[in-house]
């Protein structure tokens, strides 16, 4: 299996533009990018992700041999890689929650951003934020920049997610670039195997039916109330997350039993307030 050819940089502005300019300049797949500062830091839908000491943020250039349609499943193929990641290291208890985020008892953990573009071919870059230790300033840093866009939930943190025993055996390995490079090789192979899945017919009907069942299995809020949030914050629905499909929209049914479907692009969940 290709392993990740990782550099690291003391700061950037941000992770995933940094790694699209070495795309659309030539870098191969697996190039891949880590930081423990940003300085313009930014996740899905424009929204900010702070940069504080105890921060990690990685971006690996991919380039599946998959049609661009195919491209939209990334995002939750990455998610699962990133859980695979963070599971083999020790950490407990966390779950995706749609379209990108990994949580820890409500909390959130990560977020895992794809933008795709072109140079040499096409190519994406998945983007990945991790909050790794503890630091009380960053949900002071949330409160303070919100805007009325949807709040962000709490931060956790990836150490608080061990147990005694798992915080024991993982310790000696936790430097940054040693939890980067276990990130990244873990969504190549995840990547490569849901590439076999395209190319071989097994996903055929969506981008992410060779995964759905997993992911859906272990999803944050399912058969809960949550409010639909619009990216300007407004509530546009409010019911019960009652699935997923092939494509990775969700399915909500309201207070009388209508059944309406959201793609990612549209909307994000929260539980319901």
């Amino acid at each position: 299996m290709q392993s990740a050819q990782l550099t690291y940089l003391s700061s950037t502005k941000n992770i995933v533009d940094a790694a699209k300019d070495l795309a659309r300049d030539g870098a191969v797949h697996a190039t891949a990018l880590f930081t423990t500062s940003q300085t313009e830091g930014r996740a899905r839908m424009g929204r900010i992700w702070h940069s504080v000491d105890g921060s990690l943020h990685v971006a690996l250039v991919l380039r599946p041999q998959v049609g661009m349609t195919y491209l939209n499943g990334l995002t939750t193929v990455c998610s699962l890689a990133v859980l695979d990641a963070l599971r083999s290291l020790g950490a407990q208890d966390i779950v995706p929650k749609w379209p990108n985020d990994l949580m820890y008892k409500g909390n959130k953990l990560a977020s895992i951003f794809v933008d795709a573009g072109y140079g040499e071919g096409v190519f994406a870059v998945c983007g990945v934020h991790l909050n790794v230790r503890q630091n009380l300033q960053l949900a002071q840093l949330i409160v303070d920049s919100f805007d009325g866009s949807p709040c962000p939930a709490a931060p956790a943190f990836l150490l608080d997610t061990f147990t005694e025993k798992s915080a024991k055996a993982a310790s000696p390995n936790l430097s940054n670039e040693y939890i980067a490079t276990v990130i990244c090789d873990a969504m190549l192979a995840r990547v490569s195997s849901w590439e076999q899945d395209v190319v071989s017919g097994k996903s055929v009907a969506g981008p992410i039916a060779s995964v759905l069942n997993e992911y859906y299995d272990q999803m944050d809020l399912l058969t809960k109330q949550v409010d639909a949030l619009l990216p300007d914050g407004r509530v546009v629905l409010t019911g019960m997350l009652a699935g997923m499909d092939i494509w990775g929209r969700v399915s909500l049914l309201d207070a009388e039993g209508r059944e309406y479907e959201i793609a990612p692009e549209q909307a994000s969940l929260r539980p319901a307030r």
